[in-house]
């Protein structure tokens, strides 16, 4: 996201929780806030993984963990991005050394 919070997040816990307790994120999203971006969440227990392509073609891949509603994830870059997903949206915040800046996503 374009704050550089999202293209930039730093690290999430790597819990691989498989006891149901998380929901599912898996899928395409498009991603609309911070910067406009589409990406896609590969989901195995709670952790996640998510590779996300902005509108110059910049391809960013990012990890973290889902707890019930909510999720975090982040990169090597620094910053961290979290928020909550209720059905086929998501919303939440991303901070990096630039500020902080809110972003929602849509299930493709």
């Amino acid at each position: 996201m374009l704050l550089l919070a999202f293209a930039a997040a730093a690290c999430g816990s790597d819990d691989d929780d498989d006891d149901g307790g998380c929901e599912d994120l898996s899928g395409s999203w498009s991603v609309n806030g911070c910067a406009t971006a589409n990406c896609t969440v590969a989901q195995s227990g709670c952790s996640i993984t998510l590779t996300c392509t902005t509108l110059v073609l910049t391809m960013v891949d990012f990890t973290g963990s889902v707890d019930g509603a909510t999720f975090s994830f982040a990169n090597d870059m620094g910053g961290t991005c979290e928020g909550t997903i209720s059905g086929t949206q998501m919303i939440g915040t991303c901070t990096s050394e630039a500020g902080t800046c809110e972003w929602d996503a849509d299930l493709n």
